[in-house]
């Protein structure tokens, strides 16, 4: 029992790593690619090399009810494309360390979703770490350094952008804990991944057709992918 704790704890400490470098990448991305392109082929990238995993699986497909795949399909159009959207713009607005403190944001936005959603209890260690995140976000927005880096309107917009991305994010995380009871966790990264391919295909691909590839950086291409 210890050891799946501590599996658990592990594997969501990696998860929270990956997910902290979408925020300095995300600022070298929105500098080499145009907005729907970029995670248009991040996420086509995604899906094809996770899609064997669906064929391993693919008798479990014909399991899956009707209200887990509004789930799936809620984790692609809100976890993956409403994320990249709000990210990506989010940070032309936005410095790198800004950006990384309001997705700081995202655990306690995720403790405060879960209570809401899945009905969990916010004891007063949930709530006192609640409150110091905002707080820490707040001093950092409203440092003289951060206004002058930006004007405030645009570092208001950006952050609040920003903040959607966590939203997204906490959305995501919510909907695949409601549907891992039906899903297998294995399949729901490559079934959301092709819902937010075919919801980005039409403006990625128009993009595409008149973006120069040669254009970006080596350095951008590592950070797409």
């Amino acid at each position: 029992m210890v050891s799946k704790t501590l599996l658990a704890y592990a594997a969501l400490l990696f998860g929270m790593v990956f997910f902290g470098t979408g925020t300095p990448t995300a600022k070298i991305v929105t500098a080499g690619f145009p907005l729907f392109l970029a995670p248009f082929l991040r996420l086509l990238t995604a899906a094809v090399l996770t899609t064997p995993i669906l064929v391993m699986y693919r008798t479990d497909l014909r399991q899956i009810n009707p209200g887990s795949w509004l789930y799936i399909i809620g984790i692609g159009a809100v976890g993956l494309v409403g994320f990249s959207l709000f990210l990506l713009t989010g940070m032309t607005m936005v410095n790198g360390v800004m950006g990384a403190m309001v997705m700081s944001l995202s655990p306690a936005a995720v403790a405060i979703g879960a209570a809401w959603f899945l009905s969990d209890r916010l004891d007063w260690r949930k709530i006192t770490a609640v409150i110091l995140s905002v707080i820490g976000v707040v001093i950092i927005n409203a440092s003289g350094k951060s206004i002058q880096a930006a004007g405030v309107f645009e570092l208001v917009l950006g952050s609040l952008l920003v903040f959607g991305a966590v939203c997204s994010a906490t959305a995501y995380s919510l909907f695949a804990k409601k549907v891992s009871g039906d899903v297998k966790p294995l399949l729901l990264l490559p079934l959301a991944a092709w819902v937010a391919v075919l919801l980005f295909a039409i403006p990625g691909l128009y993009q595409a057709g008149g973006f120069d590839f040669s254009t970006p950086t080596l350095e951008q291409w590592i950070a797409l992918f």
